[in-house]
């Protein structure tokens, strides 16, 4: 198991790599355990395929929103594990989250503002395997990181929030793909879509 160190160096290169010392094969049922708990190996190419083919049935709004509540889970769960068995300051569980979603192989993510007394978060992915690997899009397509680091930043602020894609390599192209978190609360007066916000009058 990762032991923490102050020096950030040590965890931040690559947790991926230390959890993956920890995984388990069970080769008679062809499953890769971690933690008890079973992983797959799955390349963009295969989410995305399932995320337009979904897309054509039931519309682009209603599947973003459905893998963003997904990963929400997702990104909630495992870094209340991380708060857990780790003593980790807010802020470095969540550039914990980030290198480790970097080494799983989702893009570079870099965190260019975060602020736990107004429930704030700014993130920047560059390279994201899913714009990457989706292509030209009207609408942002990271619904999965969105989704996740909603998690991450619900289960380090102990808050609900909600976060949104506001700049997407797929529609705008070569640049990283801006996210942004923040209180549920703060958004009552936000009207929310997958590809714009714009701000209702009192």
């Amino acid at each position: 198991m990762f032991v923490y160190s102050k020096d950030l160096s040590q965890y931040i290169l690559n947790p991926f790599c230390i959890m993956l010392d920890d995984i388990d094969e069970i080769p008679e049922g062809g499953a890769l355990l971690y933690q008890g708990s079973r992983y797959m190996l799955l390349p963009p190419a295969a989410l995305v395929d399932f995320q337009k083919s979904m897309e054509d049935k039931l519309g682009t709004e209603a599947v973003s929103q459905a893998l963003y509540s997904s990963a929400l889970r997702q990104g909630r769960y495992f870094t209340g594990k991380v708060l857990d068995e780790l003593s980790l300051e807010p802020d470095d569980a969540v550039r914990y989250m980030a290198a480790l979603a970097r080494g799983m192989g989702w893009g570079r993510i870099e965190i260019t503002s975060l602020d736990i007394s107004s429930l704030t978060l700014e993130l920047e992915a560059f390279h994201s395997a899913f714009a990457e690997e989706y292509g030209k899009a009207k609408d942002p397509v990271c619904s999965f990181i969105r989704g996740f680091f909603a998690g991450v930043w619900q289960a380090v602020t102990g808050s609900e929030v909600e976060g949104l894609e506001m700049h997407c390599r797929a529609v705008e192209g070569p640049s990283p793909c801006i996210f942004v978190f923040a209180g549920s609360a703060d958004r009552k007066k936000l009207r929310v879509s997958i590809s714009q916000v714009k701000v209702e009058e009192d």
